[in-house]
């Protein structure tokens, strides 16, 4: 997914009765640093600064990073770019 720049954007929501156990890819395809954010909400709630895996944080041009997520049933996974150049996957092992 490459969302807008500026915009939070749903990157994935666990399906009911399940966990997921995934890897977060995060890619800056662009030739400047861009500034990102991470946010697993807890069964799909507000926005919060408490839900941020990653805030404002800065992604070098043409780096990449990995984080890894453990979501329950309902959790929502939230990405943000400022520049609009990078680009986020989540692969892993969904369990029902």
């Amino acid at each position: 997914l490459s969302p807008s720049a500026g915009l939070d954007t749903l990157l994935y929501t666990v399906p009911a009765a399940s966990t997921i156990i995934a890897k977060l890819h995060i890619a800056n395809r662009g030739s400047v640093t861009d500034t990102v954010r991470v946010a697993k909400r807890v069964a799909g709630a507000a926005d919060d600064v408490s839900q941020y895996r990653v805030y404002d944080w800065p992604l070098a041009a043409r780096d990449f990073h990995e984080l890894t997520i453990v979501a329950e049933a309902t959790d929502v996974v939230y990405v943000r770019s400022a520049q609009g150049s990078t680009t986020f996957t989540l692969e892993g092992l969904l369990r029902s």
